[in-house]
């Protein structure tokens, strides 16, 4: 069981460093298109990439990223290698944290007066989404062992583990959130007048359902219930994800 839970694992990193590579790789020529106008097929262009990367600020934080991404791509490959030794588990979840504050530097909060705060209180409320959302992909990829009497007893502490975490979680996000939401939305009246008070209502309603969802799974836990688990921890997981879109 331990050769299972280790390949759905590695394959939910590789998966996952597809996805965020591919990310980053584009987010360059999109920055460009916002900053000059011009198409993607026009920006595509040698000149163009190369004159975001050396003039302008999110192109110094772009090459941090790469420069990240390749160094976590080594330290993934070998943390499978390596049965997931605890070395590489800790390097892996710097060098993730190290793109998520460079993500923060290249935000909404990066163009406010106060930079250092504002960029603080993004960053830890972009860690701590990855966090909740990550969690919940791997709860819910290791289902298959709530099936088998012989795991089940594993999954339900792994959420009982998770769910304590998921209450800090749910919290930090909670007043990072509202921090940010105040720092953009002047009166409450903005909340349905325009495309980002509309967004972040939104956000709210599905954050509000995460956390019923949450709470359900954290009883269940609890009390040591599987019976409709999967289908709330998958609620919890579907709604976040929405989120992230949004």
């Amino acid at each position: 069981e331990n050769a299972r839970v280790s390949g759905t694992f590695s394959k939910l990193l590789k998966l996952s460093l597809i996805t965020l590579s591919i990310s980053i790789l584009l987010s360059l020529p999109l920055q460009a298109t916002i900053e000059s106008g011009l198409s993607w097929s026009k920006v595509l262009g040698i000149k163009v990439l190369i004159d975001m990367l050396t003039n302008t600020f999110f192109g110094e934080i772009w090459i941090i990223q790469i420069a990240s991404l390749f160094f976590l791509l080594i330290s993934t490959y070998l943390l499978i290698k390596k049965r997931f030794h605890s070395l590489w588990v800790w390097i892996s979840f710097i060098l993730g944290i190290g793109l998520l504050l460079t993500k923060a530097f290249t935000s909404h909060a990066a163009s406010s007066t106060n930079v250092l705060i504002t960029v603080s209180i993004d960053f830890i409320h972009l860690l701590s989404a990855s966090i909740w959302i990550g969690s919940l992909i791997v709860l819910a990829a290791l289902i298959p062992l709530s099936r088998n009497i012989d795991t089940k007893g594993l999954y339900l502490d792994s959420i009982r583990a998770f769910s304590k975490w998921g209450i800090l979680l749910v919290i930090v996000l909670t007043f990072t959130g509202i921090y940010g939401s105040f720092s953009y939305i002047p009166n409450l009246r903005t909340l349905l007048t325009t495309n980002y008070g509309r967004v972040l209502s939104a956000k709210i309603v599905l954050l509000v359902i995460m956390i019923i969802f949450a709470t359900i799974n954290f009883a269940k836990g609890k009390r040591n219930k599987e019976k409709g688990l999967p289908a709330t921890l998958w609620g919890e997981l579907m709604a976040g994800a929405v989120v992230l879109v949004l």
